[in-house]
Order: C-alpha cells, then structure tokens, then sequence
C-alpha cells in the first residue's frame, strides 16, 4: 500500500499507511470477514506469509472469542475498540478492534505484565477531582496522575492558546531532564492535521523514535486504509525528528477536551525506550475522558454564571425601556454593570446621533478614524476581534484603548461598542525561531527546529480574548436593543405628522400630560399654543397642493427653531398647529415665544414656484391659571385662538385677560 506522504502540515496522517513496528495490523471486510489488508509484520504473530493471509477469513487465524465483527458503526466522537487477551503463537498478546468504514481495524500487541490502578486509587483520584474549582487545576491533577502511571522522565500539561499555539502550564521532569514550564510553543509545532486527529483518538503512543516503520500490504481493490483511530498507526518523519531534537525516545500523549473541543494534552517524553502497555495508555484515557467531563462542568458553570449575570442586567435594561426611557438613558443608568457583564474597559454608544463614552475610551480623533473602519463591517453581524487591526495601528489611542473590541451594529441607527484595553504581555517562547511564533507559523514551510532554547517577545496591540458566553451575550444584547428601536420607530411614526414629521395630536395629548404632572411638583408654568395660519388657503388655490405643504413644512421648522429642544411642536392637519412650552415661571418668557412666532411667520416664504406671505393666529391657555386638566387646557387655548381671528388675525393673546395679573404675581 503505497501512500504518499507530503508536507506535515498539509499530509492525510490519518491514511499513511503504516504502522509502528511494536505490534501488528489487520484489515478485515465487514461484508466478507476476510482479511483485506495487514502489515508485513503480522507473521510474527499469526506464522503464515502475508501472502497466505491476504483473502482467507480471520476465522482461519484466530479463536471465535479474539475478535468482535459485531462492532458498532462509526461513531465520530467516540473510539469503542473491543479488546481481548489471548496467545498468539505462544506469545501472551492484545487484541483490539474497531470497525471503521468498511473495515474492521485489529491491532495485536504483545501483553506486558503491567501494574494498574487498584479501585482505592481511583477512588482518590475522584475525591481529590471533585475538590477541583477550576479547569486548570483538574488538569494539573490529572497530569500527575499520568507521571505516577507513566513514570516518564518528562510530562508537560500543554495548554491550547486561542490562535492555536500552545503553552506548558505545568510538568514533572525527572532530575537533570531540561523542562519548559512557562514556555510558549508555536501552532506549527501541532499542525491543524495533527489537532484534528489528537480531538478525536484521545491518546497517542510513538514506542520508539529511531525504529523503522513497517509497511502494510493490501489487495488490488482496497484504496488507503483509515486508521484515524489506530494504536499503532505511523508517524510523520517530520515529528519523528522533532521528537529527536527534544531528546525523546518515546513519547506518549492524552488529549483534554472540553465541551467536545480539543483543550489541551499531557504529553509525556522518555529519554530512553520506555514501551507503555495497552491498560496503561487506556487507563490514561479513562482518567482524562473522566477529568474532561469535570471541567466541562466547571466551565459550564462559570458560563452559566455569567448568562444569569448578563440576563440580570438585560431585565432591568428592558424594563426601563418598557417605562419609556430613553434608549441612552438607559445604558447611562447601566453602563457600569454592562462593564461588568461584558468585561470591558469602555463602552462607545452611538446610536441616532447621540455619541456618548462610558469608562475608558480612545480619544474622539481616534475613534472618528475607528468610527470609518467600523463602516466597512457588516452591519448586521457581531464582530469581535482581541487584536488591533493594521490600519488602526498608527493610532496609538486605539491601540491602547481599543485592541480588543465587541461590536454591536444596530444597522442604519449606530451601534455600540465594547472596548478592551491592550494587554502587554513579555511571552517566552521556546526555540529560537522567531519567524514562527505569535501565531504566524502556519503560513511558514514546517521544518522541525532544532533549538527549544528560551527566547522573549514583547507582544502587544492585543486583549484578553472574548469569551463564548459574552459573544452571545452581545448577541442577545442586540436583539434587545434592534427590538427596542424598531418599536419605537413604529411608535413614533405613529405619533408623528406623516408631511412635517412633527407630534400629531396623539402625542401632543400625551406629552401635554406628562408636563403636567411633572410641573405638579416644581410648580412651573405650562403653556399650550393653539396656532392658525392665515391666509393659507390662497396659497393651495393659487399655487396647488404640493405648494401647501411646502409651506407647512416650512412652517413646521420655523416653529421648531423658536422654541427650546424638550418644548413640543405639534400638526393637527390642514394648517392647524400647536406647541406645548416646558415649564416656565415668567409669563414674560411666553409672551416672547407668542410675540417671535407672529413675527417669524409674517416674514415671507420662499417656494419653488413663488415668495409668499402669511401670517397666523394664537391663542395661549397656562396650566395651572387657566386649567388643571389637558383637554380643558387645550379647549381653553382654542378658545382664545377663535378670539384673535374674530379681532383680526396675525396676533396673539391669552385666554382670558383678568388672570394675567394672577400670573404677574406669581413671578
């Protein structure tokens, strides 16, 4: 079975196509039960040429009981091999065997006498596990478990990095064995290839660095053999030579993952031949698929955690929103736990136009140039990134204040970010290539080093990476937030005039009753204009409709100019118009308003067909002088309109004089 084998880093390890010599191999068809393919070393177990054993049923060669050919089908996330002990040609062996694909994959090794946990040990192991409060700590216990199995001279707990590099947290080295406690590793070091593999066959024995591989020979029709879950399965030279740079003669390997994802490994070296039984290696698998399962618990709970912390703060965000406060208002009243929540240095809100900055932020040149990078992102997606984008990199306020960043869009009206702070780090590599390290090797041709001498890099431009539960959290937090303003967007366009985009009646109402109340308890002057235009009905019968309504939009943003921005400026229909002023306590301050609007909607008016002039009639009602309630307000302010038009029009004046001397006190 020739197989090529190219790059490390791009080679189908799975499909090499042999095996280490330390044992046998055989392929038997699931359909046929005969042997398909076997190594040419199986005669040492079996006494037939391989020739003779190619095409005859398994039956022929070993006991009923040796083999199981009723395995399971493939299961992706679990290796199930059948294992039996027996003799072989007067050798004590293990047997194991796995279906894949359409084969079933036996494996023969010869038995070792080997010690192994009696049920006290695993008892202590679980009681000592159960104390763990962190990931990292059930793994370290789980490491000097396998330095106690093992007895290897040197057992690293190899720690995946979020870019795929790996970092040793912790060893046990036998006296005189170079260790690399601390030290960061490249991710070519463990290609993408390899990871694959090492997530799915969670332990991985390499006998003997310096031995030959032996062959495996097949019939005419059976393409490359699967043997992603072999125990035997050949090495790629490449590793076999890094291996020998470090000063291994054999290495062995248990795989950590978490929550179904590859964590880390225990990976074990001896410096001389230190063959490692079958229950050794599978009793390291128990342990690790054991702890795996422990710390998978403790990271659900600390993500749990941190969802009740995020809906914790997302209800009561809701719930000022559903009492109509203000978008800004709200993250303003909450900022400090959204910090919290989402571990973040800043917030940057932007959203229809209000700009505001919560925490620490870059400086505002800075974040106008983030602001047009920001542009080019899909505004419908939660982006993250912990490292400063090149084209930010010459603003060193970003790169301080903004390396990490969790944006939020929120389409056309804005978004929010959540900004982390740069994160310096002195990062010890081990081995001398720079070229490789930061991430940056898996772009680089992999030749083994031969150096694992310690050297520094100063690392920067980046932040603590986002975590899964804050992303969804993000997420959820846009939700909320594009709910709230499509809602309000409906909301107002139903209270808004569909021509001048000003209140309608319906939110004048509305508005005219919250000033009351609040002026209730201050005691302040609220005013209601009832407004006329005159003349208004020429302009349509001279000039057409469209004409008209020109001029109540610009009617409608004269009004807006005159009076202050928590003032309301109201269409009822036709020419008919109304404002509600905030609060006053000097009647001299409306009788200005009243005097600026005849005056400013006197002047002429410029449309695209003709300069035209109008002019309009007011009538002004005071709560509390005039009226407590805000229809009567309304009816009141109506009324002294009805008389400035029967006096002449183009005027103003209050509802009823003889109060006016009541206001005048009041001042």
């Amino acid at each position: 079975m020739t197989v090529l084998i190219n790059d490390c880093k791009t080679a189908e390890l799975h499909l090499i196509g042999k095996i280490q010599p330390c044992g046998a191999l055989l392929a038997i068809d699931r359909t046929t039960d005969r042997i398909a393919a076997c190594s040419e070393n199986a005669s040492i177990f079996l006494m037939r040429d391989v020739k003779d054993l190619i095409g005859n049923h398994w039956s022929d060669f070993f006991h009923s009981n040796d083999i199981s050919m009723a395995a399971a089908e493939d299961d992706p996330e679990l290796y199930l091999p059948t294992i039996t002990e027996s003799v072989l040609n007067d050798t004590p062996v293990v047997i194991s065997s796995h279906p894949r694909g359409p084969f079933i994959i036996v494996e023969i090794e010869t038995r070792s006498d080997e010690a192994v946990y009696e049920h006290s040990d695993r008892l202590r192991f679980l009681q000592r596990l159960a104390a763990m409060d962190t990931p990292d700590g059930a793994a370290r216990l789980l490491m000097q478990s396998i330095a106690r199995i093992t007895g290897f001279d040197r057992v690293m707990l190899y720690k995946f990095m979020p870019d795929w590099h790996g970092k040793v947290i912790d060893e046990q080295n036998k006296p005189g064995v170079q260790g690399f406690l601390g030290l960061h590793f490249p991710a070519a070091d463990i290609p993408e290839n390899a990871r694959r593999l090492y997530a799915v066959n969670m332990q991985r024995i390499i006998v003997d660095v310096t031995a030959s591989d032996v062959n495996i020979v097949a019939a005419d029709e059976v393409g490359a053999l699967d043997l992603t879950y072999s125990q035997l399965r050949a090495v790629h030279p490449v590793h076999i030579q890094y291996l020998q740079n470090i000063g291994a003669r054999t290495s062995f390997s248990v795989s950590i993952k978490v929550a179904g994802n590859l964590w880390g490994m225990v990976a074990c070296h001896h410096l001389q031949l230190a063959p490692i039984g079958f229950r050794r290696r599978f009793l390291c698998e128990e342990l690790a698929r054991t702890v795996s399962l422990q710390m998978s618990g403790l990271m659900a709970l600390e993500a749990e955690r941190s969802r009740s912390e995020f809906f914790a703060v997302k209800s009561t965000i809701l719930a000022a929103l559903r009492m109509n406060a203000s978008l800004s208002a709200s993250f303003n009243v909450y900022a400090t736990q959204l910090l919290k929540v989402f571990a973040a240095d800043g917030i940057w809100f932007n959203v229809d136009g209000q700009d505001l900055r919560y925490g620490v932020v870059a400086r505002i040149d800075a974040l106008a140039v983030l602001n047009k990078w920001l542009a080019q992102l899909d505004d419908q997606e939660v982006f993250h990134t912990s490292r400063i984008a090149r084209e930010l990199q010459m603003q060193e306020s970003l790169v301080k204040h903004a390396s990490g960043m969790l944006y939020i869009p929120l389409g056309k009206r804005g978004f929010v970010v959540f900004c982390r702070n740069e994160q310096k780090e002195d990062v010890q590599w081990a081995g001398n290539d720079r070229n490789s390290a930061s991430g940056n090797c898996e772009a680089q041709e992999f030749t083994p080093r031969k150096s694992f001498d310690k050297w520094s890099e100063l690392v920067v431009g980046r932040s603590f990476e986002w975590q899964e539960t804050e992303l969804e959290s993000a997420a959820r937090l846009r939700e909320v937030l594009i709910d709230h303003l499509e809602r309000t967007e409906l909301e107002q366009l139903a209270l808004q005039d569909g021509l001048t985009g000003l209140a309608n009646r319906t939110m004048f109402e509305n508005e005219l009753k919250n000033a009351i109340q609040v002026s209730k308890s201050k005691v302040r002057i609220v005013a209601v204009f009832m407004l006329d235009l005159d003349k208004f009905k020429p302009v349509n019968d001279t000039w057409g409709h469209a004409a008209g309504d020109e001029l109540l939009i610009q009617v409608g943003e004269r009004l807006k100019k005159l009076v202050r921005g928590r003032d309301v400026v109201a269409r009822f229909g036709g020419d008919e118009f109304a404002v509600i002023l905030y609060h006053f306590v000097h009647l001299d301050e409306v009788r200005n308003v009243a005097s600026r609007i005849i005056e400013e909607l006197h002047n002429p008016f410029r449309l695209e067909e003709a300069e035209v002039q109008i002019g309009a009639s007011l009538g002004i009602a005071l709560f509390p002088e005039h009226a407590a309630e805000p229809q009567e307000l309304m009816e009141k302010a109506d009324a002294a309109l009805y008389e400035v038009k029967r006096s002449g029009r183009n005027a103003w004046r209050f509802y009823d004089t003889d109060i006016m001397p009541l206001g005048d006190r009041a001042r």
